[in-house]
């Protein structure tokens, strides 16, 4: 068994020899970055916290979009602006389409989540399953769902005070996508699905990163054994995996058994089960469908929490931004129903507040790529093999874009004539051939849930027992790439003018 100095030393001479075969193998420069050492690189430069604000700030040293690191021989390139991101990301998407083969994924078990599949046969398969669930009508069949969950969820709200928002907010974030994949609807928090699928996510997450853990950087750790003392890597993920495995066959087992007993709710693993009834499926379909339908959930679920903690934390910090979407709902709603998708194009200021809560907060701060043959760009070297980070939070807080971008501000998203403007695109959903998949429904999802609640509800701080008023806590916790918002202090009250209307629906 190697001691810790002999695989120290093993790991300088590995990171040595990548280095100098690199320095022989390339013509061109790398992009900017951090000062690096000839033996460990940037190991010690790469962030495990706040890494779209210390990328961004590489970026700004640089005077560059894109920047480079490496650790022990493995490069890293970060896109820092959305015209590198569409340079590459969208416009050479043959070469930046695949996923980085890290050994933690296997270990996980997670190497048939669709979003972490290699580009190929099987990713495009797990894509057509998703577009044709996710998309168009797809999306469209989800809608009756999606309203009587945001509705359960007003319920919820309207029987318990403030300080169970944050358990109403993920409660619904796992039903609606829960019913969506697997028409099963789980009844509180310690659903035993939910409980398990949350432990896996947040701490799966937690191990997913270039610099996360040394089995990433040095491939050849994953060989060692759980049991060895210090593999504490190999066991978590161990244990992970087991988790991943047990889940995935509860939900399965609650589809299948809800089609026998005539029980099922509409979804896209129950009505798959019914379609292969009358026609023969591949063993390599109905696996695809299995692990895609997972894949949903699991980056659904995560990314819906951390967007609505987000908004109600923001909506809070801001009356005035309260106060005006509010007003518009009334005007243009009025106050016997509750906004419907139908209003969506007449409720402006709404949908900037949607805009701009995934410009101040996206949820993923960075999505992952990796180039798969040498290219250049801008007389810059991108070796093949590089890990490559598009930083969402760089992009949606670039000053010379986004005015004052730390402030949450909807009205940015309107021109001189007081009229929505063409910023469209929502950059927290990705790029390039890698973009989220089930972008509608989310976006259906998000806006009804923040037009419900602004309709029939108001969020300010809370007070204490005394009368003083408490601060709103800003912090964020972070489970790898995906940020949730702490639980804060704050009062919520249904609207007079919708009160009635709310009992009515209870």
């Amino acid at each position: 068994m190697l001691q810790i100095s002999q695989l120290l030393a093993l790991v300088i001479l590995i990171g040595t020899g990548y280095t100098f075969l690199n320095l022989r193998r390339r013509k061109l420069p790398y992009p900017p970055g951090p000062k690096s050492s000839i033996l460990l690189g940037n190991a010690f430069d790469i962030p495990k916290h706040n890494i779209g604000r210390v990328f961004a700030e590489w970026s700004r040293k640089s005077n560059s979009g894109v920047v480079h690191a490496d650790a022990f021989g493995r490069h890293l390139i970060v896109i820092n602006s959305v015209k590198v991101a569409d340079d590459l990301l969208e416009k050479r998407p043959e070469l930046y389409s695949d996923r980085p083969n890290w050994p933690t994924i296997e270990l996980l078990g997670w190497q048939n989540v669709s979003g972490l599949l290699p580009y190929g046969d099987l990713w495009r398969l797990h894509r057509r399953i998703l577009h044709r669930n996710l998309e168009g009508q797809g999306a469209t069949q989800s809608r009756p769902m999606i309203i009587d969950e945001v509705d359960s969820f007003l319920r919820n709200l309207l029987t318990s005070n403030a300080d169970h928002l944050e358990q109403h907010i993920r409660l619904f974030s796992m039903s609606v996508t829960l019913l969506m994949m697997y028409g099963y609807k789980p009844k509180s928090l310690d659903d035993p699905i939910v409980r398990l699928a949350d432990q896996n996510e947040k701490e799966g997450f937690s191990l997913l990163s270039f610099g996360g853990n040394l089995v990433n950087l040095f491939p050849f750790l994953r060989h060692i054994p759980p049991w060895v003392p210090g593999a504490t890597i190999q066991k978590k993920a161990a244990e992970l995996r087991k988790i991943m495995t047990t889940v995935m066959d509860m939900a399965d087992s609650y589809s299948k058994q809800a089609l026998a007993d005539g029980s099922a709710r509409p979804s896209l693993l129950t009505d798959f089960y019914s379609r292969k009834e009358g026609c023969g499926v591949s063993l390599e379909e109905e696996q695809a469908v299995r692990d895609a339908t997972w894949t949903v959930y699991g980056a659904a679920t995560g990314t819906i929490i951390s967007t609505l903690g987000s908004f109600f934390y923001l909506i809070a910090k801001h009356p005035e931004v309260q106060e005006r979407a509010q007003s518009e709902i009334d005007r243009l709603v009025g106050k016997d129903r509750l906004p419907s998708y139908d209003d969506r194009n007449h409720l402006p200021y709404i949908e900037a507040i949607y805009r701009e809560v995934l410009r101040a907060k996206p949820p993923v701060h960075t999505s992952v790529y990796q180039v798969n043959q040498d290219d250049a760009y801008m007389g810059y070297c991108i070796p093949r093999g590089s890990t490559v980070l598009g930083n969402i939070w760089s992009m949606t807080h670039d000053e010379t874009v986004y005015a004052d971008p730390l402030s949450f501000k909807p009205e940015r998203f309107f021109d001189s004539d007081g009229n929505l403007d063409d910023d469209t695109r929502i950059l927290a959903y990705g790029f390039g051939r890698r973009k989220c998949a089930g972008k509608a429904v989310a976006s259906d999802i998000l806006w009804l849930t923040m037009a419900s609640f602004l309709a029939s509800f108001k969020i300010g701080p809370a007070f204490d027992d005394s009368g003083k008023q408490m601060e709103i806590d800003d912090a964020y916790e972070e489970y790898g790439p995906i940020i949730h918002k702490i639980p804060f202090h704050c009062s919520i009250a249904p609207r007079p003018s919708h009160t009635g209307l709310l009992v009515a629906n209870i």
